[in-house]
């Protein structure tokens, strides 16, 4: 006897649905879901398939780091997330390796549709980027203009100082930004990209807070030194968050001197701030 489709769906995936139910019951207009310490066979599609009966969304965060979704998971919740124009906030994080450049371009259209998105987190960690894809991702979030918080993990991607440069055209787009962090773990973006990267985050003249992990990218201390002083421009800055860990060319004093530029490069709010040199 054929099994019929309810018999095959297992017991992570028939209590993820029955989730959403209730989470669209008790905040219609709001879906939270954190699937952090599970790994649930489909779990970005039902998900996806789940976001076809909400009629309004202002909050959607989707977190599914040890779920290794697809290309077509990634591509059916990018339509189900063009029809939300009201999405505010905004948080991705999910494993995919088959990351092509038609699906960057449509990551980032797809969170453009909503032009009233104002804080949006993407973990796209290990992806296997490139500076193409990059490129791509970069094309479709041409319009988010309103974006005043964002968070984006592309650690231990491939797009090195290439990568790095196309990176740092986002910043242009965004001039209303106030926070942001960008971890970019093992990029090796050298010291001549967090150069660059520096040049244009210091045209985000509204930035008030600010954090950069940047382990393991063969940075020296001309280049941290650079990039810190084109911070000097964001008059408005008081929060900086900077990790430089694993960086063999940035010795003990170099490093002290970085953290005596910190001090006076951010205006803090209060007599007893200092600045957070991250673990």
């Amino acid at each position: 006897m054929q099994k019929t489709k309810i018999d095959q769906i297992s017991p992570l995936e028939k209590w993820l649905k029955e989730k959403l139910q209730e989470i669209k019951k008790k905040t219609p207009n709001e879906l939270e879901i954190d699937l952090s310490i599970f790994n649930i066979p489909n779990a970005l599609q039902i998900i996806a398939d789940s976001l076809d009966n909400w009629n309004q969304l202002y909050t959607l965060n989707i977190s599914l780091p040890k779920n290794e979704v697809t290309t077509s998971e990634v591509e059916n919740l990018v339509k189900s997330l063009q029809k939300y124009c009201c999405v505010s906030n905004l948080s991705l994080v999910f494993n995919c390796f088959q990351l092509n450049e038609d699906i960057m371009l449509s990551i980032g259209q797809a969170i453009c549709s909503s032009q009233n998105i104002q804080s949006f987190n993407l973990a796209l960690r290990n992806k296997q980027l490139d500076s193409q894809k990059i490129t791509k991702f970069l094309e479709g979030m041409e319009v988010c203009t309103n974006l005043t918080q964002f968070t984006l993990n592309l650690s231990c991607n491939q797009f090195d100082q290439e990568g790095a440069l196309k990176l740092a055209d986002i910043f242009t787009l965004m001039p209303n930004l106030i926070q942001f962090k960008l971890l970019l773990t093992g990029c090796q973006i050298g010291s001549e990209g967090v150069s660059q990267l520096g040049k244009k985050i210091a045209e985000c003249h509204n930035l008030q807070s600010f954090s950069l992990g940047l382990i393991n990218n063969n940075i020296n201390y001309d280049g941290a030194s650079k990039f810190l002083n084109v911070l000097s421009k964001l008059s408005r800055l008081n929060s900086l968050n900077l990790n430089l860990t694993a960086n063999k060319n940035l010795r003990y004093d170099c490093l002290m001197n970085i953290i005596y530029k910190l001090q006076r490069i951010v205006k803090f709010t209060s007599t007893n701030r200092q600045p957070y040199f991250l673990d």
